[in-house]
């Protein structure tokens, strides 16, 4: 999504500095907002109330109008900001009710530092706490409410795939793809795991849709051609090592070293055949042996 971020002055209103973001053909929306325009939550030492870490940031507790929001805060690496604003607008935009509404986006400028903020509606809380914490919400949730809060996830989910983006992270490059895994059920503690199989399935599905050949693809390939996994390294040229995680589902190999592993069965195709010269029609021993013996010069015949 092409996006052009412009600074405006401050006006009525909320005050501060509006940035607005374009893109898709529609009108401009607003998505920014004053560093002043969100109340902090604190402590009783006066630090910020942290609701949650994680590898894309730290996720404060604030209130927007009244309303509780939950901030998420990012440092963002150079060229990383229009990607990013186009994020907040692509979210902002979502109308589904399985996924907390994005308010907005504060980008705090202090000297050398930026750090971008994301507000959001405030959930109750994660599915881990309130499935899975002893004295969560839905922590004595029976089987069938239990699925149906999976079942809001994945609609989810799958209403942010049909926007072209995927999950929480609102990227663009993320792809949801489907497999089938079985699942066993245990009626008495109501609980609902994976079953064997499962992540053989999914790592099939990755496989798939990368175009590449799966762990029994490749397991099937090598023995159709009666070689070892040692035969196989060196037949291709490929380590031993990169071979076995191959099979085993632990790494999937890139385009090109799958266009070699293909290339066995091409080379076996184009392989010349050997053709033995026989007659069409059946001869007797005698009559071969006067074949055999005939000359068209008698008189130089060896004896």
């Amino acid at each position: 999504m092409a996006a052009a971020v412009a600074a405006s002055g401050g006006g009525g209103g909320g005050g501060g500095s509006i940035t607005t973001i374009g893109g898709g053909g529609g009108g401009r929306m607003r998505v920014t907002m004053a560093y002043e325009d969100v109340t902090w939550e604190t402590g009783r030492r006066g630090d910020k109330v942290v609701l949650g870490r994680g590898g894309w940031g730290t996720v404060y507790a604030g209130k927007l109008h009244g309303q509780p929001v939950a901030i998420k805060a990012e440092v963002l690496r150079a060229g990383e900001e229009g990607p990013w604003m186009a994020a907040v607008a692509a979210h902002r935009r979502t109308a589904c009710p399985h996924i907390v509404v994005m308010h907005g986006a504060i980008v705090d400028r202090d000297g050398d530092r930026v750090t971008h903020y994301a507000v959001m509606e405030r959930a109750a809380g994660s599915m881990g706490a309130l499935l899975l914490t002893p004295g969560g919400t839905y922590a004595s949730a029976g089987l069938q409410l239990r699925l149906e809060l999976l079942a809001d996830v994945a609609a989810g989910a799958t209403y942010l795939h049909r926007c072209g983006v995927v999950h929480g992270g609102i990227s663009p490059d993320a792809v949801l793809l489907t497999a089938q895994v079985p699942v066993i059920s245990c009626a008495a503690c109501e609980e609902v795991y994976t079953g064997e199989g499962a992540e053989e399935a999914q790592h099939e599905a990755v496989c798939r849709y990368l175009g590449r050949l799966t762990p029994a693809e490749i397991r099937e390939l090598r023995l159709r051609h009666n070689l070892s996994q040692a035969k196989l390294a060196q037949q291709t040229g490929i380590g031993i090592a990169s071979i076995k995680r191959w099979e085993s589902g632990s790494l999937i190999q890139n385009e090109s070293l799958d266009r070699r592993l293909r290339s066995l069965d091409e080379a076996v195709a184009k392989a010349p055949v050997k053709i033995e010269g026989r007659f069409r029609t059946q001869m007797t021993p005698d009559i071969i042996a006067a074949a055999r013996r005939f000359c068209l010069r008698p008189a130089l015949a060896y004896a």
